[in-house]
């Protein structure tokens, strides 16, 4: 009878755990970034720009409540940052270096609506390689806001969003060190269950 008794509780807590609490998405961001001084900046005689961004990721994201869910996951982002330096009124462009880095975000999600949700967050961000820039391992931010639509188990969404990285940096500190953010469309499909 014990058994019978056990067996039934775990059939109840597998369904009523496979009420599609649970997703695991894949996503490709949009993505226009540029690196900042913030919140002082400094007037001189060189700057950076950025080119060639991307960033792509995988996430798991749990329904906690009926509107409130929270997300976990991996993103990685490359960009080409490009030293400017203005000699004699001209613009000289150097090699650019590459800059890689591997983010775990932590952000919650709030669905408003059916289709619509708004999510923010902090990330953990280090920077897989060395270059003469700032580096941007540390702790950043993301806000964003998006729709989502889902048909059987299978969601696709779009999430326009503003990522700052770096925000509390793993170096020393320094009032004058070059943050990236990044403004983006985060475009993906997930698999509920």
């Amino acid at each position: 009878m014990k058994v019978k008794i056990l067996f039934i509780l775990i059939i109840l807590a597998s369904v009523s755990y496979a009420q599609t609490n649970n997703e695991v998405n894949m996503y490709y961001d949009i993505v226009k970034s540029e690196l900042l001084q913030f919140p002082h900046s400094l007037d001189g005689d060189y700057f950076y720009n950025t080119d060639k961004t991307y960033s792509f990721g995988l996430n798991y994201i749990r329904t906690l409540k009926n509107n409130l869910g929270i997300n976990i996951g991996i993103n990685y982002l490359q960009t080409d940052i490009i030293y400017v330096l203005i000699n004699k009124g001209k613009e000289v462009y150097y090699s650019p270096e590459h800059l890689k880095l591997m983010t775990i975000p932590i952000i919650i999600n709030y669905t408003i609506k059916q289709y619509f949700f708004i999510n923010g967050g902090i990330s953990a961000d280090l920077q897989t390689n060395s270059q003469s820039f700032d580096n941007q391992s540390g702790i950043g931010g993301f806000l964003g806001l998006g729709c989502k639509y889902a048909f059987n188990n299978i969601a696709i969404f779009i999430n326009p969003h503003l990522k700052m990285h770096s925000l509390l940096t793993f170096d020393k500190y320094d009032k004058y060190h070059y943050k990236l953010k990044e403004l983006g469309i985060r475009i993906g499909v997930g698999y509920k269950f």
